[in-house]
Order: structure tokens, then sequence, then C-alpha cells
């Protein structure tokens, strides 16, 4: 998922797809039960941080074995991260609270990533 996303091929248009169609999944699930704003602030850290483990082990000169471990671990650290905070979610609708904590993942990672990649605007 993560070597999609960084790719050449999943263009602006398509990010902007993706994004929206993540906002809306939270929307969405946000009408049967809202998550508590502490677990959206750690979702979107947990993006965040997601992003900078990305970009660290991209900067790093693994041996090919060992890279293509970390992508592959990389890939479902998202999954792993909603798995962890569904041990402490509350149970009350907990269908509709991972879906936002997974929503507020992605949103986390996307940030970062879409604004580390644009195109300056001014050539201070």
């Amino acid at each position: 998922m993560l070597s999609f996303w960084y790719s050449a091929r999943c263009h602006r248009q398509l990010k902007l797809m993706i994004c929206i169609g993540t906002c809306l999944l939270i929307y969405l699930a946000s009408t049967q039960a809202q998550l508590p704003p502490f677990w959206v602030i750690l979702s979107l850290i947990l993006g965040m941080g997601l992003h900078l483990l990305y970009q660290w082990s991209n900067r790093r000169s693994w041996p090919e074995h060992q890279r293509r471990l970390m992508y592959g671990g990389l890939n479902l650290a998202p999954l792993l991260l909603l798995a962890v905070l569904l041990l402490f979610l509350p149970k009350m609708q907990l269908w509709a609270m991972a879906l936002q904590a997974l929503g507020f993942i992605l949103v986390g990672l996307f940030m970062v990533s879409i604004y580390q990649q644009r195109a300056k605007r001014f050539d201070s």
C-alpha cells in the first residue's frame, strides 16, 4: 500500500480521490458513533509516524532481502496499528470506531506525505 502511495503511478488526482473517499468513510462511520478526540489525535500521530518510518527506511541502505522484509512490514503497519487500537477503543459500536481510527491513521499519512511532495512556489 505504501509503495503504491509513494510511487509515480499514484498521481495527484488519484491521491485526491483516495483522500475524499477516506474522509467520506470517516463521516459515514461517525454518524453511528463518534470517536473521542484523544483517539483521533492518537490516530493522526500514528499516521504521521508511519510516514516518518517509511522515509527513514528509504534513506537507510538495507541489503535487498531486508529491504523487501521492511517494505512488507510497512505495508501491514496501518492494519497492525489498527489492531492495537482496537484493544483499547471503547467497545460500544466498535466497528464504527475502528473505521474512523483507520481513516484518521490514513489522513495523518496523507497530510504529511502530500505536503512533503508539493511543488515549491517561490525560489527563496
